[in-house]
């Protein structure tokens, strides 16, 4: 039988609601009703009141590769980024670790445009606009120093030129010589004693093409920087300045190591020495000139770090080709034609061995080049947010889920009052 008919065929009357008897129930209720609302959307102003609160500073960047976009929003949360933005700021507690970090940041990407949109939240307002261009400056800062890595490329041509035409002199004057000393190719002495000298010419050779690499490197960040200032007589002085407290640091390095107060002493004066060219080059709210200025510096730290990489690697290659000097003396046995041939063997050997490796990092260089060519602008510096514009906990959506699950709650009190009048 039907559960809702009664047993003489009529349809129960449990399951249908009186509007009407609820309507006066409710009315006769209303006072509490209304109070019920009331509790609830008082104790969501309590958690309004009391819960932490959170600011959020935007910047927007632009890349000049909209192709690059994905690839900024993960370099940005990497630890490599995060680490160096967390010894940026000054935290006014403990600071977090690089994970802890990567929770406060958002980072966006319109559809279809080159634009990012950086978020950083902090309970303090300074700190998360501190946040935001820390980050940002570490990823433009990383992207300098990569960048300056591969300046040399082009100043690479002419060093490759002049080698390219000294190894073929090189080898034009070996071969000659050989030509008019048939015998001497295969003379057992000759033949041992150039087994004893590749290790030398191997070494030499190398160093030979750091040193080269090195200079190239060195020309060619210098040129960068030249073409950067634009002639400016301040900038230029700033720069040459930056380069010489470069270089200094380095020497400072090798002499004490990392952390000493030496180095840290250099490191405040390349510091000060960065903000006055920033602020020279112009205001950070320009699009271009913070990246011109990360830019210039790195330019200048790579100039003077491979000035010192030239100068000791042409130091050890000396000191490599004086040792081979002293052992080819202790060797018996050598005629003067001999000792001519070993010497226009390992140095024609050793200018062709420069000119394939120079020639090899120019082609890596030009790689490594082309991945680096994207720009990063800021279009909007980071905002320094202000009280009342905090994102966590909004007010408007936390009184109305009180006063949602008020309405909630003293509707079902209705019903229960309604029940009891039946």
């Amino acid at each position: 039988m039907n559960q809702n008919m009664e047993p003489n065929g009529q349809e129960s009357n449990e399951d249908i609601i009186d509007l009407g008897l609820l309507a006066r129930v409710m009315w006769k209720k209303k006072l509490r009703l209304a109070a019920i609302v009331a509790l609830c959307v008082a104790i969501s102003g309590l958690v309004v009141l009391f819960m932490p609160k959170q600011y959020a500073s935007t910047t927007l960047l632009q890349l000049r590769n909209i192709n690059e976009t994905q690839t900024y929003i993960k370099l940005m949360k990497t630890h490599t980024i995060l680490d160096d933005a967390i010894s940026r700021v000054g935290w006014k507690g403990a600071a977090p670790d690089a994970d802890a970090l990567a929770q406060r940041l958002a980072i966006r990407n319109p559809k279809g445009t080159s634009f990012l949109e950086v978020v950083a939240k902090s309970g303090d307002p300074a700190e998360a606009q501190a946040i935001a261009t820390a980050v940002v400056d570490s990823t433009r800062d990383y992207q300098a120093e990569h960048a300056s890595q591969t300046v040399y490329v082009d100043a690479l041509d002419e060093h490759i030129r002049q080698v390219k035409k000294d190894a073929d002199e090189a080898a034009a004057k070996f071969l000659a010589y050989r030509r008019d000393h048939p015998g001497l190719a295969e003379n057992g002495d000759i033949r041992l004693s150039t087994n004893r000298m590749d290790g030398y010419d191997n070494a030499a050779a190398e160093l030979a093409s750091k040193a080269e690499a090195a200079k190239a490197q060195r020309d060619g960040a210098l040129e960068e920087i030249t073409k950067e200032l634009r002639e400016n007589p301040e900038r230029k002085d700033l720069c040459d300045q930056l380069v010489t407290a470069a270089a200094d640091r380095a020497e400072r390095v090798q002499a004490s190591g990392e952390g000493s107060d030496d180095v840290a002493a250099a490191d405040a004066k390349i510091a000060e020495l960065e903000r006055q060219l920033r602020k020279s080059i112009g205001s950070t709210m320009d699009a271009d000139s913070a990246t011109k200025g990360s830019r210039i510096s790195g330019l200048a730290k790579a100039a003077a770090q491979a000035a010192i990489e030239a100068d000791l690697a042409e130091v050890s290659r000396s000191a490599v080709l004086d040792q081979k000097k002293e052992d080819l003396v202790s060797l018996e046995g050598l005629s003067p034609d001999m000792e001519t041939y070993l010497s226009l063997k390992s140095d024609a050997e050793m200018k062709a061995y420069l000119h394939r490796s120079l020639a090899e990092k120019r082609e890596n260089g030009n790689i490594q080049k082309t991945v680096n060519a994207t720009y990063l602008a800021t279009v909007d510096a980071p905002n320094l947010p202000q009280p009342g514009s905090e994102v966590l906990p909004q007010k408007k959506p936390f009184l109305a889920a009180g006063a949602a699950i008020g309405l909630l709650l003293a509707f079902g009190y209705s019903l229960l009052l309604y029940r009891k009048e039946l």
